[in-house]
């Protein structure tokens, strides 16, 4: 080859094509794994428990990033695994945190948290129900 000219193009063989593939493979799949272990991930919602605002069959985005930097607070919108069931997740609204006592007064239909009642728009007046006060234990709510 003379001063100048250039190398000719040679179109990679089979084997490091294949390998090249495989690579970027299992680089997506690696990357695809990371995201949903630590960053997020897109659930659909089985049951109507928080209906008005979340609906049976919506698809939410689950991310995972908020909480690696600061606890839940009241008002949150949180999924976590169902303590009594494994592997089953829940989406509900954190309305207390650890430490704090939930009460709900049967006879206003008022949810009381440390003995102040909540203002809970979203439930639109409805009513709520539980046989006794309930304190948030740290494990479970931050």
């Amino acid at each position: 080859m003379n001063s100048g000219e250039h190398a000719a193009y040679q179109k990679p063989g089979i084997l490091r094509r294949f390998f090249g593939l495989l690579a970027w493979t299992g680089f997506v799949a690696l990357l695809s794994w990371l995201t949903f272990v630590y960053v997020g991930h897109a659930y659909a919602v089985p049951t109507g428990s928080m209906e008005k605002t979340i609906m049976t069959g919506d698809r939410v985005l689950a991310e995972k990033v908020s909480y690696y930097l600061r606890d839940p607070e009241p008002g949150d919108i949180v999924m976590f695994e169902d303590p009594d069931i494994p592997g089953r997740l829940l989406l509900k609204r954190c309305i207390a945190v650890g430490g704090q006592t939930v009460d709900i007064n049967d006879e206003d239909g008022l949810v009381y948290v440390d003995g102040v009642a909540l203002s809970e728009p979203y439930t639109r007046g409805w009513p709520a129900t539980s046989p006794i006060p309930t304190r948030c234990p740290r494990a479970i709510c931050g």
